[in-house]
């Protein structure tokens, strides 16, 4: 076998930063889309209460067609122009390559950066003269603080997506991972909306489950609405305190607290169990050949945090929480087939992730189950280690060999040594390039016959085991994916 290493620390630290841009892109359209009708009527009732400035900021912020129109009736037909566009821009991104990510670079370095670069001057301006301006110092720190956070964040977009550009295509993809098809329907309506990728691979039926995920996005907009709580504030200092701008500074400040209480991990968690609870009958609605999960009961619990990112991908609602190999197989490989794994006995009610099949009789029957769902696999995926249940395994998978498709993820919980030494017996061959110093085994898997590649990583998180398995899945399936949909 000729071993070909490869890191993936920067593309790891660029999919945790894309999952943050993603999550900031999403909440720009989460409430004019999907709260557009109640928004325009709740502003209409308003109005008469806001300041002209404090009226601008939420036509901006939440009621874009409103501008163009004034009234409810054409605000709705505006809104639904907004839709539209944005739909179509999800086309193009789709089909040309790298559009979006050009976009980015250009929106961020050419208007939005200088803008806000411009607007953290001003309040630089009045934070060191205030007595000119008849605004007290403390507001003119808070709009510097903002437009410094504003301006941080277009040089991170700047950074990542022009480092994304000049990235090889496997990297790229491997980054952004699977993501639905556009097209003028309700998939492509939730993808737009930050609703999770692998809801396109349940179809039909899924309303219930798409809303649950929607109002943990809405409650997680908390942290982002706090970024225009300085210019609230600044407007209310030099005019008053307007009844509309009280209630928006408490509808941020409670969504703020909800955030930080933990609702947004709350709604989250129902939603994962809706989620879980319908995925149980993949196999009821899509025939295709699954991706079958292997790995020890016990590491059915084993979370993986995020390494690095920032305070501000920390600090953003579900980008860097801890994770489970369950939750992201779920995520990156159910677009691909349905995801099966043999259950926990000992566990009757399974985790967010793959579909249990359990095995009721005791004894070896467990055997004759595995064996008929590698027979059937489309892919396997597995997370060895030295249980009894684990080696016959792998045993198995030797005498299949090439007729099985195999991608194997290294064990979180054992040394760098352990799973070298694992990597070695299962592709038969010693690691013939060296590894870097400090770098650890993530994933293995062959991509061409006599050919495996290692990707390794510092401090391996749950990015690096996401980027790892995206590799793995476009290595030996491809990118053209066709999620089965529910017909129920």
């Amino acid at each position: 076998m000729q071993w070909t290493v490869r890191p993936i620390n920067a593309e790891a630290r660029a999919y945790l930063r894309l999952r943050l841009f993603r999550s900031i892109e999403t909440s720009s359209r989460t409430i004019p889309l999907a709260l557009g009708l109640p928004l325009t009527i709740a502003f209409m009732v308003v109005a008469p209460t806001l300041s002209d400035d404090g009226r601008i900021m939420v036509l901006w912020v939440l009621l874009l067609p409103s501008i163009w129109t004034g009234t409810v009736a054409l605000g709705l037909v505006g809104f639904a122009a907004l839709m539209g566009l944005a739909m179509i821009v999800a086309q193009v991104q789709d089909r040309v390559p790298r559009a979006g990510q050009a976009f980015y670079v250009v929106f961020t370095c050419f208007w939005f950066g200088p803008f806000m670069a411009f607007f953290t001057l001003v309040a630089l301006t009045g934070l060191i003269a205030p007595e000119d301006t008849g605004r007290p110092r403390w507001v003119w720190a808070l709009m510097v603080a903002s437009g410094w956070l504003s301006v941080t964040f277009c040089w991170a977009a700047f950074r990542l997506y022009g480092r994304m550009l000049m990235l090889k295509d496997d990297a790229w993809n491997a980054i952004k991972g699977w993501r639905p098809p556009t097209g003028f329907d309700g998939v492509t309506l939730r993808r737009m909306l930050g609703l999770p990728p692998f809801l396109a691979s349940f179809g039909r039926g899924t309303e219930t489950l798409a809303g649950t995920y929607l109002l943990a996005a809405l409650v997680g907009l908390g942290p982002f609405g706090m970024l225009f709580l300085p210019l609230i504030l600044a407007q209310q200092a030099e005019d008053g305190v307007s009844g509309g701008e009280t209630a928006i500074l408490i509808t941020v400040a409670i969504g703020f607290a909800l955030q930080l209480l933990g609702a947004g991990r709350l709604v989250t968690g129902v939603a994962n169990r809706l989620a879980t609870r319908r995925y149980q009958a993949v196999k009821e609605w899509d025939d295709r050949n699954p991706i079958v999960f292997l790995r020890a009961f016990d590491q059915d619990q084993v979370r993986l945090r995020a390494r690095g990112g920032g305070i501000a991908v920390r600090m953003a609602p579900g980008v860097a929480n801890a994770r489970t190999l369950d939750e992201l197989l779920i995520e990156h490989a159910s677009p691909y087939g349905p995801v099966i794994a043999i259950g926990d006995p000992r566990d009757p009610h399974p985790p967010f992730g793959a579909a249990r099949v359990f095995v009721r009789n005791a004894g070896e029957g467990w055997k004759d189950v595995v064996t008929a769902l590698v027979d059937a696999s489309r892919l396997v995926v597995i997370c060895p280690n030295d249980s009894e249940g684990v080696r016959w395994e792998l045993d198995l998978l030797a005498r299949q060999g090439s007729n099985v498709q195999l991608v194997v993820l290294a064990n979180p919980t054992r040394s760098r040594e352990a799973n070298l030494a694992q990597l070695e017996e299962i592709f038969g061959s010693e690691v013939t390039e060296p590894v870097g110093r400090g770098q650890v085994p993530v994933a293995a898997f062959e991509t061409a016959p006599g050919e495996v590649c290692l990707l390794t990583a510092r401090r391996p998180g749950f990015p690096h085991y996401a980027v790892a398995l995206n590799f793995g899945l476009q290595t030996k399936l491809g990118l053209d994916v066709k999620a089965q949909a529910d017909p129920t």
